[in-house]
């Protein structure tokens, strides 16, 4: 049964996602997943509108469908997010993913002026991860709808919530805030930190490594946290 298909351009592998291959496996899963069209839909048992760009996903599921841990499988999202390639709602059917540029991948013949449109946008993803990749993924300002925004480091109630929902102590998102408000929020070759969550999530996966292997937390120094995946 014809099913349709969505682009992808050689030009993918100068793309930040095609280089980290657990990133690329969560963007093209999402990617099939997303509705060509304005739909309604039932998602376990519940009624959902879905506009074109988006789908719906649970974390586990989709993990396990690629072959990932959970905790992979969060970083995977939280860098499509940094790079803009989507964003995120969680409701109570769900978590709805929706491409920032759906018609990159999936073009939209409705009018010759939505074509060339399509066209104009092809170039923004390589354009705009290249340029986060010339200043080593983190820039002091974030760059949102052509307008810069200061970066605002997160409370610790913020942090401590966000622990939490990883199943973190206290210690564990204190530790966290102690670091990095001391480092300014900065990583080891002084970039800013513009996406603590994704490192927060860092943290957990090494020390989740680090039980697995059996070894002791002083084997790992602080600074070796910053590595960022």
């Amino acid at each position: 049964m014809h099913r349709g298909y969505f682009k992808v351009w050689r030009k993918i592998e100068d793309n930040l996602v095609y280089q980290n291959p657990k990133t690329f496996l969560i963007f093209t899963e999402l990617l099939m997943r997303a509705t060509v069209k304005d739909r309604q839909t039932i998602i376990n048992g519940y009624e959902v509108f879905l506009k074109r760009g988006q789908a719906v996903f649970g974390t586990n599921e989709l993990g396990e469908k690629r072959g990932l841990s959970r905790m992979q499988t969060r970083l995977a999202i939280e860098k499509l997010k940094e790079w803009q390639i989507l964003t995120t709602e969680t409701t109570n059917k769900g978590t709805i993913a929706t491409f920032c540029n759906f018609d990159t991948y999936n073009e939209n013949k409705t009018t010759d002026n939505q074509q060339e449109n399509q066209r104009a946008t092809n170039e923004q993803p390589t354009s705009n991860q290249r340029a986060t990749t010339n200043n080593n993924y983190n820039n002091s300002k974030n760059v949102k709808n052509g307008g810069e925004e200061e970066f605002q480091p997160p409370t610790f109630q913020e942090i401590l919530e966000f622990a939490k929902e990883e199943k973190q102590t206290e210690e564990f998102a204190a530790k966290f805030n102690k670091k990095y408000t001391i480092s300014n929020w900065q990583d080891k070759q002084g970039n800013q930190i513009n996406n603590w969550k994704s490192t927060m999530l860092t943290w957990i996966d090494i020390n989740s490594r680090n039980e697995k292997q059996k070894q002791t937390p002083a084997t790992y120094e602080a600074s070796d946290y910053d590595t960022e995946f």
